[in-house]
């Protein structure tokens, strides 16, 4: 393969089969060759043709079988393309006018809208006649326990199962390291409320999710929103330089299936901004799914 420094060989081999397999050339089921005929035909080392490999895998293009090979994956339908990246240079943003979009959201509640811009569930999906059934057995068992308020900070039998649980995280925590909310908005209005005041400036993924937004306009918080990939997640070269430019009071971040995206941050990403929170005494708030 002839040598070419504006592209990588392994994205040459890997742009080169993806597009034998898009024109038929290659067809579900079919085996390609082996990673070392591969290094033999393009005159390239085995550790690039399997880093191309590797590539086409994540692509869902071809599949690796125990001890048979590479195989083209079977593909139902061409996917979509990845949404592109945001490239305006990150900036303190007010985020006057969101009331818009929250009425939008009453389009919810008619029945006669399928709501294919919220996750909600239709009720033929749902199993309602067992879901009633397993309420009212847990009403019957907890008997009047069910009808009390739980005092801050929440439920003990249950912050005690968290704490439990926590060991399989590698945390260790207490049961009063927990704090029980009724749902992932409090949870986030508790912690920004901790350590932010109206008029900071918090650091968020372009695009996240609507409600994040409309919590941070009711406390009166300025963002500064952060490009975000579907493959990465925040870009880690805008977080750094966005941080040397502006003051800002906290970082909030969903590292694991990103919403809207559904992006999952890599180890490495996730350690740099462990490391640029700490040198700019920042705290991360994460909104972990």
């Amino acid at each position: 393969m002839e040598k070419d420094a504006g592209q990588p060989l392994y994205l040459r081999i890997a742009d080169r089969m993806e597009a034998m397999i898009d024109a038929g050339s290659l067809r579900a089921g079919d085996r390609i060759p082996s990673v070392r005929h591969s290094s033999v035909q393009h005159q390239v080392s085995v550790p690039t043709v399997m880093q191309a490999y590797a590539l086409l895998e994540s692509r869902r293009l071809i599949e690796a079988r125990p001890k048979s090979g590479f195989y083209v994956r079977a593909r139902v339908a061409k996917g979509l393309g990845s949404p592109q990246v945001c490239r305006r240079k990150p900036q303190v943003a007010s985020l006057a006018g969101f009331g818009s979009v929250l009425s939008m959201l009453q389009d919810v509640t008619d029945p006669s809208l399928v709501p294919l811009g919220a996750a909600v569930p239709g009720d033929g999906l749902l199993p309602l006649e067992k879901l009633s059934r397993l309420t009212s057995s847990l009403a019957r068992r907890m008997k009047s326990g069910s009808l009390r308020y739980d005092p801050p900070p929440g439920c003990l039998a249950l912050r005690k199962e968290l704490s439990r649980l926590s060991l399989d995280w590698g945390c260790g925590l207490d049961a009063d390291d927990f704090v029980i909310t009724l749902g992932a908005s409090e949870a986030l209005h508790l912690a920004l409320a901790a350590v932010t005041k109206p008029g900071d400036t918090v650091l968020v993924e372009s695009p996240t999710y609507y409600g994040t937004l409309g919590l941070l306009a009711q406390m009166k918080l300025k963002v500064i929103a952060i490009p975000s990939s579907p493959e990465e997640g925040l870009e880690m070269a805008a977080v750094k330089s966005t941080l040397e430019k502006h003051k800002v009071a906290a970082i909030l971040v969903i590292p694991n299936f990103s919403n809207p995206l559904g992006s999952m941050m890599p180890e490495k990403n996730r350690r740099e901004l462990l490391m640029l929170a700490e040198v700019h005494g920042l705290p991360i708030i994460e909104d972990d799914i």
